[in-house]
């Protein structure tokens, strides 16, 4: 009589799992920097003063970011942010 309603959760759990894996099929990328380009990018940065960093600054609460010699109205952290080429699209 009910047998209409258990085909249909497990209709609805099959098809559940058929979205997720193709989200994950969809989302997974191989790495797009090259083994040979992260060496390279750490051995330039062992030999920067800086690292990885492009500089300090101050992150207020109001979401701005200041100078280290501009400090926020309220206390907050100072930070170092990192450089452009450090910060890989993940997309």
């Amino acid at each position: 009589m009910y047998d209409w309603v258990i085909k249909a959760g497990i209709f609805r759990r099959v098809l559940s799992i058929v979205a997720i894996l193709i989200l994950l099929f969809l989302s997974a990328k191989g790495q797009t920097v090259k083994p040979e380009e992260i060496k390279a990018m750490v051995l330039r940065y062992q030999e920067d003063v800086r690292g990885p960093y492009k500089d300090i600054r101050w992150f207020c609460k109001d979401g701005s970011y200041r100078v280290p010699q501009e400090r926020c109205p309220e206390p907050s952290p100072q930070r170092a942010r990192y450089k452009d080429e450090v910060i890989f699209d993940h997309r």
